[in-house]
This record gives structure tokens, C-alpha cells and sequence, in this order.
């Protein structure tokens, strides 16, 4: 585990929830959502909230704390060391959603982390690949600790979705 991703000495909590939060784009069979999990990798159910909102929800809990993005279960994620801001970067140029935040400042400072881009801010198909492999060993390790049920629950939510209601999770697909 890095320096970057030590978990907070004392534990802090926001709303109940073990800090740092993540917002993590997950992709699914029906299409990619946006999920809010914390420290202890739970899901964090923010009811009828858009992506906007999830990420205000976040920006707000992390405020003031150390760079982190929390640790993982499997460490060999792209977005290791990162800021939870450009690790979410990250995920939503890598699966092509949820763009519209993402400024000419965070595209740059994409280039010059872990995360490496190309000249317009893309990721490399290098790096996609290995965040969906690691994506896919992260949801495993969940299911083996128990944390996640199969299939996980924010993909139940999609399924919802998709016919017309929000699931548990409460996220909208946008």
C-alpha cells in the first residue's frame, strides 16, 4: 500500500461514512454508473442524486484532508496516488461519461500524474485496459470479503433504472 492511500490516523467519519470517499464510475452490463463508496469499500446510498451532486457530496466529506484516495483492495489501480477528483477523472474519460466537469487544468494535471493521457487529455488504451482489469479484480475482492453481494448492488440498480426506477443506490444515470 503507498504512502498516498494509508487510511487516516484517527479514522475520520462524514455522515457515518469512513472517510476519504471515493466516487467511482463502475461499469456494468446495462452502462457505467456513478457510485460514492467509503474507506470500508460500502457503498454510500445517496438517494435521487445526479452525478453533479455525487461529486459535491464528495468534494464536501474529503474537504481538508490529506491526498488520498483511501485504499484499495487491489493495488494496482491506474489511479493509485491520485486525488479522488482525478482518479474520478480518470474513470469517467476512461469509460466516456460524465465529462462535463472534467476542466482544461485537471486534463493537464492527468498528463503529468500516474494517470499518463494523450496530447487531448485522453487516457491511453494502456491504461483503460488496466483499470478495467483492475475494476474486475477490485468487484471480486469485494465479493470474497463479503462487502459485495453478486451481482453487486448498484448493478441492480442500473437494471432498475434502465426500467424506470432508481435503485438502492439511488444514482440516475445521466
Amino acid at each position: 500500500m503507498s504512502h498516498w492511500s494509508m487510511p487516516l490516523s484517527p479514522p475520520r467519519h462524514y455522515d457515518g461514512h469512513r472517510l476519504p470517499l471515493r466516487l467511482e464510475i463502475q461499469p456494468t452490463d446495462v452502462g457505467p454508473i456513478a457510485v460514492v463508496v467509503d474507506e470500508d469499500h460500502r457503498d454510500v446510498e445517496i438517494p435521487n442524486a445526479s452525478f453533479d451532486d455525487l461529486r459535491a457530496y464528495v468534494a464536501a466529506a474529503n474537504e481538508g484532508l490529506p491526498h488520498t484516495v483511501g485504499h484499495r483492495l487491489v493495488s494496482w489501480s491506474p489511479c493509485d496516488a491520485m486525488p479522488w477528483h482525478l482518479a474520478t477523472a480518470f474513470e469517467c474519460l476512461a469509460v466516456g461519461v460524465y465529462r462535463h466537469w472534467i476542466t482544461p487544468a485537471i486534463r493537464e494535471e492527468l498528463k503529468t500524474r500516474i494517470c499518463w493521457t494523450d496530447r487531448d487529455g485522453h487516457p491511453h488504451p494502456v491504461h483503460v485496459d488496466r483499470w478495467l482489469r483492475w475494476r474486475a479484480a477490485e468487484d471480486e475482492a469485494l465479493v470474497a470479503k463479503g462487502l459485495r453481494a453478486v451481482p453487486a448492488p448498484p448493478f441492480k440498480a442500473v437494471s432498475k433504472a434502465f426500467r424506470g426506477y432508481l435503485g438502492p443506490s439511488g444514482n440516475q444515470i445521466r
